[in-house]
């Protein structure tokens, strides 16, 4: 038996099966890509559609909130809806975020597989991220509104509690001048007498000032 040709032809089937292992492994972390890229795609779907449906919810709760009547009560509302837009911004950051990573993983893997009958999965991110950017932005064209609402209340509730404190300043001034009026005795009697007239001038005047404000 010649040793050289066996030798030859076990190292021919060495060679053979260490390309066929390579082939082999390189198919299996193709494979394995996709069965990930896959999951990933899925899994980006199912935040997106939650992502979804929570702007609907929120989108209601902006536009359907009762408005507060009470000072405090609107000042709250403001800073409840600048933590609510705050929470919006966030979710929808995080889920774009793993969109935007999944977009980039497609391009630089350079496989394409077929996330429905219409669309590869590339392209579906792409349509997804698409969605939400535009629903964020109308979250935050109703917050705004919102806002605004909100800002006209605390206007509305500041001046209400300033016309009640002059309203009262009025009634206990008329009860003392119908009381006893008397000429001021003395320099500091009609310097006291012109500071409470001073007083009285300027609450009438932010009064009159924030119901202009108001009704702007």
């Amino acid at each position: 038996m010649d040793s050289t040709g066996s030798c030859t032809s076990v190292q021919t089937t060495l060679e053979k099966l260490s390309t066929e292992r390579e082939e082999l492994g390189e198919l299996w972390s193709t494979r394995k890509l996709r069965l990930d890229l896959c999951l990933q795609l899925r899994l980006f779907e199912r935040d997106a559609l939650e992502l979804s449906s929570q702007f609907e919810v929120w989108g209601e709760q902006l536009q359907t909130g009762e408005l507060p009547r009470e000072l405090n009560e609107a000042e709250r509302g403001m800073r409840g809806l600048d933590e609510q837009l705050n929470h919006i911004q966030s979710a929808t950051f995080n889920v774009v975020q793993r969109g935007q990573d999944l977009l980039q993983l497609f391009e630089s893997s350079g496989i394409s597989l077929m996330a429905d009958s219409q669309y590869n999965g590339e392209t579906r991110v792409q349509v997804l991220l698409e969605y939400l950017q535009e629903r964020a932005v109308d979250m935050e064209d109703l917050a705004t509104i919102r806002r605004i609402k909100l800002e006209q209340c605390v206007q509305l509730a500041t001046f209400q509690t300033d016309a009640t404190q002059v309203m009262r300043w009025i009634q206990n001034t008329e009860a003392m001048l119908m009381a006893s009026f008397t000429i001021p005795g003395c320099l500091q009697e009609a310097e006291q007498l012109k500071k409470e007239h001073e007083q009285f001038q300027v609450a009438i005047e932010k009064t009159h000032s924030s119901a202009v404000h108001v009704r702007q």
